[in-house]
């Protein structure tokens, strides 16, 4: 077995591909992919007790290496997770800010240089001034 295939039995194992489809696409027995993948520690068992859950459904999340960390395993349960968790919104990120027009206090984003609480209170300010 060379190192290009080792190299691919190992990438191949960590996004959870059969040995039956590694051994195909390298032209190799399965025995010697299984026997590899044995001897390595890349049977099914430890990669997915090892790899990283989606936050929504706790399925493991198969990543590219070359990717960055994700969070969740498809689409659609970021979507399902963010609808039923509003609350977990970055709360931290939002301030208190005070209205240059009204003088009403207001939440905002911090990295939004909001100065009025409304559009209203922005046109008065500076349409009607």
């Amino acid at each position: 077995m060379t190192n290009e295939q080792k190299i691919t039995i190992k990438t191949m194992r960590e996004k959870l591909c059969s040995y039956a489809e590694i051994a195909e696409k390298l032209r190799i027995s399965v025995n010697s992919v299984k026997s590899y993948c044995l001897r390595n520690h890349l049977n099914t068992e430890v990669l997915v007790k090892n790899a990283k859950k989606c936050k929504n459904c706790g399925k493991p999340i198969v990543v590219d290496s070359r990717t960055k960390p994700r969070v969740f395993c498809s689409n659609e349960c970021k979507v399902y997770w963010w609808k039923n968790h509003k609350s977990a919104d970055n709360s931290n990120f939002v301030q208190e800010h005070t209205c240059t027009t009204c003088g009403k206090s207001f939440s905002a984003y911090t990295t939004a240089n909001r100065k009025y609480c409304s559009l209203q209170c922005y046109q008065r300010r500076n349409f009607n001034g």
